[in-house]
């Protein structure tokens, strides 16, 4: 087994081992295969389960190259791959939101791709924008979800609905 497929592995398991293959060998190419990962969820059951965002990243900061990595994910993320699942974009907004302080670059891109595309992928991206960014990201969101409103004034954005209360028994 190759150094490639024995860190493919150990990613796809989420094992401490692929750190110890990315810092005993930062000569290899493994730039392709973490961003791919990076932007495939792999839990078995990412409802419960969540994603691997922090997993990723840690990995990802291990190389020289981790902003030019950061980068490259947001561009693939800004380009709308057809294959990418609702988690996988809930993976991959974490991972850039977490790194905001690192590569000023991402904001943008990560505010362009929420903006575009919220209404199919439902919240996600809400809740990683809204930590990571504060009062800024917040003010981005009520104004994304303002302008929605505008457009659309039949769209109920909170749905508040009055306590069910059991029928008595008679």
């Amino acid at each position: 087994m190759t150094v490639v497929d024995r860190l493919k592995r150990a990613i796809r398991y989420g094992s401490g081992e692929a750190y110890e293959i990315v810092e005993r060998h930062p000569e290899l190419p493994f730039d392709t295969l973490l961003i791919q990962e990076a932007m495939r969820n792999r839990d078995c059951d990412p409802q419960s389960s969540g994603h691997r965002a922090v997993y990723m990243n840690e990995l990802l900061a291990l190389r020289a190259n981790y902003p030019e990595l950061l980068l490259e994910i947001a561009r693939r993320f800004d380009a709308d791959d057809p294959g990418m699942s609702d988690w996988d974009a809930d993976q991959v907004y974490e991972l850039l939101c977490m790194n905001f302080g690192v590569v000023g670059e991402l904001r943008p891109m990560v505010y362009r791709r929420f903006e575009r595309r919220h209404a199919e992928e439902s919240d996600f991206g809400f809740p990683a924008i809204a930590d990571y960014d504060g009062l800024e990201g917040i003010s981005f969101l009520a104004q994304v979800f303002g302008r929605k409103l505008l457009t659309e004034p039949e769209l109920s954005l909170i749905h508040i609905s009055e306590p069910t209360r059991p029928e008595p028994i008679s």
